[in-house]
């Protein structure tokens, strides 16, 4: 997971310039950013989630099987800033697109 939000957070920012460079790739684009959000969106809400069967052994820091768990990589916060961060380079490539047609 944290992997996935360093990639996206080098990627994002140019692929706005590969949008207006290549236009017939904007739909593909798009739909890759949809799919990329609603994965950052599912992480940011699972990020704090502990199921309530075994939350004294998880706050202890206890697997249920009585090993030491790890903390969880992805942070809500982590999380939440990728999903804006996809949400502010969707809205600037819809809006260049949207833009850089003309009505006939």
């Amino acid at each position: 997971m944290e992997e996935r939000q360093h990639l996206f957070s080098l990627v994002l920012p140019s692929l706005t310039r590969f949008a207006k460079a290549f236009p017939p790739l904007i739909e593909d684009i798009l739909t890759l950013l949809t799919r990329l959000g609603k994965v950052a969106q599912a992480e940011a809400s699972l990020a704090g989630y502990s199921s309530p069967k075994d939350f004294g052994l998880i706050a202890q820091g206890i697997d249920v099987v009585g090993k030491k768990k790890a903390k969880p990589e992805v942070t809500t916060a982590m999380s939440e800033d990728l999903v804006q961060r996809v949400k502010q380079t969707f809205a600037a490539i819809a809006e260049m697109s949207s833009l850089g047609k003309k009505a006939f």
